[in-house]
């Protein structure tokens, strides 16, 4: 995204919620926006805040709200907990048997910090608890912030 992209993004936000942001607080908006939108498309960050303008919620988005909109389709595959550790079942009874089956990459590495060879109920909490620890690590790999530019714009619009 761009420096104008972004301050026309901002703009649509300070204008329909109505945000009294003046001088040095809308500097300080725009910089806040900008950490955390400069690596993602303008035409997505838009049609989430356009999203976000015709649901007409009381308060403004949080750029949190707006980053997790447009990196859903990211969180859209991970599985349930129920359906990871089916998964994990059949994975640790085909390996009883001396077969193979394919899992979701998050439950093989979830299998793999878990470190179980079980069914029981023992293994099943401790795979839930692997599997929490690998979600929020993907959550925050997925949706943490960009790499930061060499040079942070002053993304102060003129006028």
């Amino acid at each position: 995204m761009t420096r104008e992209e972004l301050v026309s993004v901002a703009d649509c936000v300070i204008a329909n919620w109505n945000l009294s942001l003046g001088g040095d607080r809308r500097k300080a908006f725009y910089k806040m926006w900008w950490r955390y939108l400069n690596d993602l498309n303008y035409t997505e960050v838009q049609a989430a805040i356009d999203a976000l303008i015709l649901a007409d919620k009381p308060f403004a988005p949080r750029v949190g709200t707006v980053r997790r909109m447009v990196l859903a389709e990211f969180l859209s595959d991970v599985l349930t907990v129920e359906m990871a550790w089916v998964q994990a079942k059949d994975r640790i009874m085909a390996v009883q048997q001396g077969t193979w089956t394919d899992v979701a990459p998050l439950v093989a590495r979830a299998l793999a910090e878990s470190g179980i060879h079980g069914t029981s109920r023992d293994d099943h909490e401790a795979f839930t608890r692997a599997w929490r620890r690998v979600i929020e690590e993907f959550e925050l790999e997925t949706l943490g912030l960009p790499v930061q530019p060499t040079e942070e714009p002053d993304v102060v619009p003129a006028g």
